[in-house]
């Protein structure tokens, strides 16, 4: 599933109806939503569920006014075989959780070193006063906002920004650029928006390019998205 034909402008004025888009919605929403459950409008889980909405209609709007989505490109894309896009993103994800493995075992290795050389406890290094979580507590406390967390950040999220960023930004590069430059250029804007965690963001997004290239389909690079998300999920609840 690849969409050719994009132009950059295109891809930038999405970008751009996705940003105002998603800043209205939840503009709109958040009176009424907050009068009924106060603080409702601020969950992570409502941004999730909104940004994703508003990215999937706009480039879906896109995709539909270059043609992309006539009835019998639609039927082409659904009768597509789901396994085999499944199967590679499993592989991706478990190379990119080798990554990770190897990128952890370094910072300790690290850690240790430093605490060798200075003479200093580990733990005085680390400075674990206490068992404290990235993830925010009052989701954890709840069943229906982690399931509500879980499914927009594993999977709601990963297919409306692969269809974005590497469906539509990715290629539309690629019709101006090298595909390595490409790769470079839609993995930095994609950090860009997730700026609070910009260089595993960046990895991620390189990484995600990659697989998309090399499988020539959205589904291995969504399944592995979704892996890395789940992956980013676990670590900011448990470490």
């Amino acid at each position: 599933m690849v969409w050719k034909n994009i132009k950059i402008s295109d891809a930038v004025k999405t970008g751009v109806l996705i940003v105002i888009g998603t800043l209205v919605l939840l503009f709109a929403l958040k009176p009424t939503a907050d009068r009924l459950i106060p603080g409702f409008s601020e969950r992570d889980e409502i941004f999730f569920a909104a940004q994703s909405l508003v990215m999937v209609l706009f480039s879906i709007g896109l995709l539909f006014r270059l043609g992309h989505m006539d009835p019998r490109r639609l039927r082409e894309t659904f009768s597509l075989p789901l396994t085999p896009g499944l199967r590679a993103g499993a592989k991706y994800s478990a190379i990119y959780l080798m990554f990770l493995a190897l990128l952890g075992a370094v910072l300790v290795s690290l850690v240790f070193l430093a605490a060798q050389i200075s003479g200093t406890p580990v733990a005085d290094i680390i400075k674990d006063g206490g068992k404290t979580t990235l993830f925010p507590t009052d989701v954890l406390e709840s069943k229906s906002r982690m399931f509500a967390y879980f499914t927009g950040f594993c999977f709601l999220v990963p297919v409306a920004e692969e269809i974005f960023f590497r469906g539509i930004l990715y290629e539309s590069l690629k019709s101006r650029f090298s595909v390595k430059r490409s790769m470079w250029v839609s993995a930095f804007i994609f950090a860009i928006g997730h700026i609070n965690n910009f260089a595993m963001s960046f990895i991620a997004g390189l990484y995600l390019a990659f697989v998309y290239e090399k499988e020539q389909g959205l589904f291995a690079a969504i399944t592995a998205h979704s892996v890395i998300n789940f992956t980013a999920l676990l670590v900011m609840i448990f470490l």
